[in-house]
């Protein structure tokens, strides 16, 4: 759902394909996905790419983030150049510091109250 609303805002206003065109500018044959829904929106692209063009994929979502850089091959087959690694650096992570920053600024009481409250939100 979340997730769902940041691609429709940044799609409206136009950030998600300003940020993808910018970074296919500043590079001469390799593709960087910048978009977490990647895997609906850039097939189309990754098949057109040239045998030796490179990409990266970024994984924030969860506790960690992974990268992993796969590179076109002859015939649009896919090598693995760079395994998928990462650390603790993911979106849940960032959730808790929230979190903690508005129970530091309202209390726990308070924010659990909000919280189970309004668990839909």
């Amino acid at each position: 759902m979340i997730q769902q609303t940041i691609h429709e805002r940044g799609s409206v206003g136009g950030w998600l394909e300003h940020y993808e065109t910018e970074a296919r500018s500043r590079t001469r044959d390799s593709f960087l996905v910048l978009s977490p829904f990647a895997d609906r929106r850039r097939n189309i692209y990754i098949s057109k790419m040239k045998a030796g063009s490179k990409y990266m994929v970024i994984d924030a979502r969860g506790g960690t983030v992974d990268i992993t850089v796969h590179q076109v091959i002859e015939g649009g087959g896919l090598k693995e150049i760079h395994k998928a690694s990462g650390g603790a650096w993911g979106g849940t992570k960032v959730d808790e510091g929230y979190q903690q920053f508005l129970i530091s600024i309202v209390g726990n009481p308070v924010f659990q109250k909000c919280v189970n409250t309004h668990i839909d939100d």
